[in-house]
């Protein structure tokens, strides 16, 4: 088992804890609706630097991270077509039991 340096993780919540709660103040402070989906977008950016830094590595270039968000792509473009035809009446719901 890796031996894990305290003080190099003590160091690293030192930063990241106050970062997450400023990402979490913005976001409550930008309103409801289309003002709190933009300030959710504008944070991820920062939501993925404090990700990095804190396991240190570099997600965008880790192929598993990569194939992650292939297939999460896919399934929410799926999940999207899926409620488009429920709303044209395309699909019948399941039945209630």
């Amino acid at each position: 088992m890796p031996k894990i340096d305290l003080f190099s993780v003590f160091q690293k919540l030192v930063v990241i804890v106050p970062a997450v709660v400023n990402i979490v103040e913005k976001v409550r402070g930008a309103g409801n609706g289309a003002a709190k989906k933009a300030e959710v977008v504008a944070q991820i950016p920062e939501m993925l630097r404090l990700t990095e830094y804190g396991i240190d590595k570099d997600l965008f270039n880790d192929p598993a991270i990569i194939a992650l968000v292939d297939a999460l792509l896919e399934a929410e473009v799926a999940v999207m077509k899926a409620r488009a035809a429920l709303k044209l009446g395309l699909v019948n719901k399941a039945p209630q039991a």
